[in-house]
């Protein structure tokens, strides 16, 4: 195991330029805090550091690239890295193995030397930053080093522990780097051991990873509490930093419900998930320690004893390694005739997409026919919207016409108002002067009661005949409403007219429809023809993958099949726009004829108010033109009467008294109009 070490080789002379940079560089170490993230890998330990970067804490230079099982970057020194390999080598072992450390290594010079190296480090990549965050899943195997380190810097360490399902940490293993779930899971019970154990006597937090995507806000207010830190940038730039960052997480693995029951998950890896649910919660729960105090003893024992045989195992499959890849050398040459017959597959897809150029033409003339159709479709609408308008003027002018002979008709029923009135004033005056007249024949009229009697019936006679009259009258304007009813019948007539015609309409448009989803079907039989050649092609890039001496011509042809794919989609994006138009266009003629139909009921609603108002306006005027026309007569007669009366005997006389008795009682009387 090598005790030597140089500190250049961390390289940490590149300096932040982190928002949580101090502007004042004069700040003595004393008053730094670095803030240690501790997990296992695949635990979210980088969206962790970067958040807490966003929010103000420094970051080392030479930070890791992006990869592709990490797009969005480690957020990790690079060198720190490599000197961690290092020491995991020095101490014959590596990252994922789940044997212990032994514990009296770390009080060895050789940890001595490694520590004194990490504070050099923390001097010079961390010099006047008051916050720092720092972040290597390696560094959860070996936090005794790392505490050293920090009480020689004279720097404040704090420890954010990621904590992640075994389960979803083991799926992620397993596509990253083809490891075993059971492994994984055993990998992942050492670091949450060694952290728990490492970290009970500092100020610590653990921190889900789920929660922190759901909310990460609490989350870091929760850590900030926990470790006495506060947060040196805490804007809205920030928070909109670290919302971009989170939201952009791709988390493709996610632990079903009730994971930790299912078969196959070891007793300690359930009883280390229920005990970190509750750190979470209390990072010193007494009864989580003891949980982790016992599974650990027992996890170091097993590991002590089963590791041995597990080495001579490894090395086993070792060599079975070594004669698999001669095998794959032997395999690769006959990949080579494969990767032949492969090509003339290739070239048969290749007329299978000619052919659905072909096809693709054919959709398009079928496409542009469907064009012409809704622009006959188009046509017709709008003839049939100018009809609308011209009835429309129509029943305007027929409107107007009827209001000018309203106006007429109030005009006449004023004129006879004032005949009324001064007929009235007449009557009063012939009534005053009968008054006089009557006085003096009083005695006259009670001698001949018995003619009154006969005089009576006689105006009762009179009367039904003016019944009759008025009756003759009401079938006359019953017979002027009948016309008025045929007139409206034409018009509904009219209207049914125009209802076939939007049937038609709407036959046409279902036609057109139908011709698109027709169109529709013939473009996804396109793209599964696409798919499908797609697919292929994948698998022979796959197969050609292993024949580097041919990988240059085959990644040729790919190129050349990919641009003809992307001539494909370019077409059917072409298609796709032309059949959207179409369904457009058809929304439009829909649209169109919704709104005709729209303004010919409103037409309709209007009409039949007219009418009604008409008809009701007719009745008032009859009534009102008999009440005038049995008036006239009564006055007529009453003159008539009172020439008798001057020339007449006296059983004459007493008769129109009686008569204007009768008609004074009838002008009191309000006229009705009937209706």
């Amino acid at each position: 195991m090598s005790s030597t070490a140089d500190p250049g080789e961390l390289s940490p002379t590149e300096e932040s330029s982190d928002p949580g940079e101090a502007a004042d560089g004069s700040r003595s170490s004393s008053s730094q805090t670095g803030i240690v993230v501790l997990g296992m890998h695949r635990s979210g330990t980088s969206a962790l550091t970067r958040t807490l970067n966003l929010l103000g804490g420094a970051l080392p230079g030479s930070l890791l690239g992006a990869t592709e099982s990490n797009p969005l970057g480690y957020w990790e020194s690079s060198h720190l890295k490599e000197r961690h390999d290092r020491l995991l080598f020095d101490l014959d072992t590596r990252w994922d193995e789940w044997t212990p450390i032994p514990e009296d290594w770390f009080e060895s010079a050789a940890a001595a030397q490694y520590a004194e190296d990490f504070a050099a480090f923390l001097h010079k990549a961390f010099r006047r930053k008051p916050l720092f965050v720092l972040k290597d899943p390696r560094m959860s195997r070996v936090v005794p080093l790392w505490r050293r380190a920090f009480d020689l810097a004279g720097i404040e360490m704090r420890a954010a522990i990621s904590v992640r399902s075994a389960f979803e940490v083991a799926a992620s293993l397993a596509v990253r780097d083809e490891m075993a779930p059971s492994k994984a899971m055993l990998v992942w019970l050492r670091y949450v051991c060694d952290i728990e154990r490492t970290t009970r006597d500092m100020p610590r937090c653990f921190v889900r990873f789920d929660s922190l995507l759901a909310d990460w806000r609490n989350v870091t207010a929760d850590i900030s509490d926990k470790l006495g830190v506060p947060w040196p940038r805490q804007t809205l730039r920030s928070a909109h930093e670290i919302d971009g960052f989170l939201s952009a997480q791709a988390r493709h693995h996610v632990a079903p419900d009730a994971w930790i029951e299912k078969p196959g998950v070891q007793p300690w890896v359930k009883a280390a998930s229920i005990a970190l649910g509750d750190l979470s919660e209390a990072p010193y729960s007494p009864s989580a320690l003891q949980s982790f105090d016992s599974l650990r003893a027992q996890f170091d024992t097993a590991a002590t004893a089963i590791w041995p045989a597990l080495a001579d195992e490894t090395q086993a499959i070792v060599q079975r390694d070594a004669q698999t890849r001669h095998q794959l050398k032997a395999d690769r040459a006959e990949a080579v005739g494969q990767v032949e017959r492969l090509r003339t597959e290739l070239a048969a897809r290749e007329q299978a997409l000619q052919e659905s150029e072909r096809a693709g033409e054919r959709l398009k003339g079928e496409l542009s026919g469907l064009e012409r159709r809704v622009s006959h479709l188009d046509e017709a609408l709008r003839s049939e919207t100018q009809r609308t308008t011209d009835l429309r003027r129509e029943l305007d002018a027929e409107q107007t016409q009827h209001r000018q002979e309203m106006d007429r008709i109030q005009d006449a029923l004023r004129e006879r108002s004032d005949e009324v009135q001064r007929l009235g004033g007449r009557l009063a005056e012939q009534e005053e002067e009968l008054g006089r007249e009557a006085a003096r024949w009083r005695g006259v009229a009670q001698r001949l009661a018995e003619e009154i009697g006969a005089k009576t019936r006689l105006a009762l006679d009179r009367a039904r005949s003016e019944v009759a009259a008025i009756t003759s009258e009401l079938e006359s304007a019953q017979a002027q409403r009948m016309q008025a009813l045929e007139a409206l019948a034409a018009h509904r007539d009219q209207l049914r007219e125009f209802e076939r015609q939007g049937t038609r309409l709407r036959a046409s448009h279902d036609q057109a429809i139908e011709a698109l989803a027709a169109a529709t079907l013939q473009a996804e039989s396109l793209r599964r023809q696409l798919g499908e050649v797609q697919k292929e092609r994948s698998d022979v890039a796959a197969r050609a993958s292993e024949l580097q001496d041919r990988i240059l011509e085959l990644q040729s042809k790919g190129d050349a099949q990919k641009a003809r794919v992307n001539e494909l989609k370019a077409e059917r994006a072409t298609l796709r726009a032309a059949a959207e138009r179409a369904d457009k266009e058809l929304r439009k003629t829909s649209l169109a004829r919704e709104r005709a139909e729209a303004d010919r009921a409103e037409l309709q609603s209007r009409l039949g108010t007219f009418k009604a108002n008409r008809a009701v306006m007719a009745e008032l005027l009859a009534a009102r033109t008999a009440a005038v026309d049995a008036l006239a007569q009564e006055v007529a007669e009453l003159q008539a009467a009172r020439d008798g009366l001057m020339a007449s005997a006296s059983w004459r006389i007493t008769s129109p008294i009686r008569r204007v008795e009768a008609l004074r009682q009838r002008l009191l009387k309000p006229v009705k109009p009937s209706g």
